[in-house]
């Protein structure tokens, strides 16, 4: 299922109150002229998932953190920002991975240049 980012967190809070109590995953990619987030929820007592798509400007990257939902997003969130640089609003991302990261380029983006010299990043 496709949504609009603006609908994510009422989304998600409908979804929970239909028993999709389990966050399993929180996936990004990069097509060049969109970021796509898929966020893949999990009923326990029913055995069903449910995805949950969405796009993003790659230009400006941002959406609302789904932390106070399911606080196991914590992990994902801090690792799509790092790795895509897609920001999560409403809360403190701190480093994962990339403890000498220079904020700027992201790993998994489609753009990164591989053939820089990271050894000088400080």
């Amino acid at each position: 299922m496709e949504i609009q980012k603006e609908v994510l967190v009422q989304t998600l809070e409908k979804y929970k109150t239909k028993g999709f109590d389990y966050l399993k995953k929180i996936l990004a990619n990069d097509y060049s002229t969109y970021l796509e987030l898929v966020y893949i929820l999990y009923n326990v007592e029913s055995k069903e998932q449910e995805l949950i798509t969405l796009k993003l400007n790659p230009n400006k990257p941002e959406i609302d953190s789904i932390i106070r939902l399911f606080p196991n997003a914590d992990w994902h969130e801090r690792e799509i920002f790092e790795m895509f640089g897609i920001k999560f609003n409403k809360r403190k991302l701190q480093k994962l991975l990339l403890y000498e990261w220079n904020g700027v380029d992201f790993p998994l983006r489609k753009s990164f240049e591989w053939n820089k010299d990271y050894k000088k990043i400080k």
